[in-house]
């Protein structure tokens, strides 16, 4: 249940270095509690919790708001929010200007205002997208992302699929009846009512086309920063082998005399050889 508290928890001088330290990812200014106000206290309960200091230009000035009228218009649309979350509001006056402080506690689940999640992007708000949505869900702990079915069977590369299965009668000395294929793709999380899951996104498409975290980038650096990069994308399994070969050509090697004899060694021994 939501709930408004009037409890002072900050002080005149704490709120004038806020003010003067400028909006930020936990802090935003409003000249007046606008119609819209909801949807920045749901993106700040989606995010990590944050202010809002109602009476404030976007510029750090101070004009003041009407803190009553202010407090009414808050209660009224944070109703709008499911599930509605935990805020707590404090008047201070700075120079006989009423100012009002709206403090939004981070959220344990996922907040939307008709069915749209919204989180606070550096100084503004923004959606989310279902992917996104997906993986906060997952970070919670209230759903695990990689079982999540998300596209259809037929998104998944033939040739992936072929991949796989080759790997497993490498490894395992097992080879799968065709027959048998999609049962064991099903038992291995890959496929959820007849739809891919994010796991089978990630091992069976070119999964950057529908994850567009889901690649490696390396980085060379120099004394004074980044000298190049790159970036490996497609399949989780071809991303991770390529970019492991690309790393290991990278890796120098020195000349080091052991006893009588010159030999040389990685700079970062690859694991095993240690």
């Amino acid at each position: 249940m939501w709930g408004v508290c009037a409890t002072v928890t900050m002080d005149l001088e704490e709120l004038i270095y806020l003010i003067q330290s400028g909006e930020s990812e936990v802090l935003e200014f409003k000249e007046t509690a606008g119609k819209n106000i909801h949807h920045e206290v749901a993106a700040f309960a989606n995010s990590e919790g944050g202010k809002i200091i109602v009476g404030v230009t976007d510029n750090g000035k101070i004009i003041g708001t009407d803190v009553k009228g202010a407090i009414e218009k808050v209660t009224s649309s944070i109703q709008s929010i499911i599930p509605p979350p935990a805020i707590k509001t404090q008047k201070i006056s700075i120079d006989d200007k009423d100012l009002l402080i709206i403090s939004v506690g981070k959220s344990t689940s996922l907040c939307s205002l008709g069915g749209v999640v919204y989180i606070r992007a550096g100084t503004g708000v923004r959606p989310l997208s279902l992917q996104e949505i997906v993986m906060l869900f997952s970070e919670m702990g209230t759903i695990n992302w990689d079982e999540i079915p998300m596209l259809s069977v037929d998104e998944a590369r033939p040739e992936y699929i072929d991949w796989f299965f080759e790997k497993v009668k490498e490894t395992r000395g097992k080879t799968i009846s065709e027959e048998n294929k999609s049962r064991y793709l099903r038992s291995g999380g890959a496929i959820k009512d007849d739809r891919l899951t994010n796991a089978g996104i990630l091992f069976f498409t070119e999964a950057t086309e529908h994850i567009t975290s889901a690649k490696i980038r390396k980085v060379g650096m120099g004394e004074d920063g980044p000298l190049w990069s790159e970036e490996y994308e497609g399949p989780v399994w071809k991303t991770i082998e390529e970019a492991y070969t690309g790393l290991i050509h990278d890796i120098k090697s020195v000349d080091v005399v052991a006893g009588t004899r010159r030999i040389k060694i990685e700079q970062y021994p690859p694991k095993g050889n240690s």
